[in-house]
């Protein structure tokens, strides 16, 4: 799922536009959709890891859940 827009909050745990969100934790991500559903079923009281394609590298990120 490749990111279009960023927000200041994204940017900030260093998610960039045009990266690509690959895997939430252990489950990959194809859409939208799937990551709604992922994301959903996370603790909201820790953090998400993240796994994104920037360029030709993988990044592994942290990314904090909204309440």
């Amino acid at each position: 799922m490749r990111i279009s827009v960023v927000t200041a909050g994204a940017e900030s745990v260093g998610l960039r536009q045009g990266d690509v969100i690959l895997a939430v934790g252990t489950d990959d991500v194809a859409d939208v959709k799937q990551f709604e559903a992922i994301v959903a079923k996370f603790d909201k009281t820790r953090s998400l890891p993240v796994t994104v394609l920037r360029g030709e590298w993988a990044q592994f990120l942290r990314v904090p859940v909204l309440k």
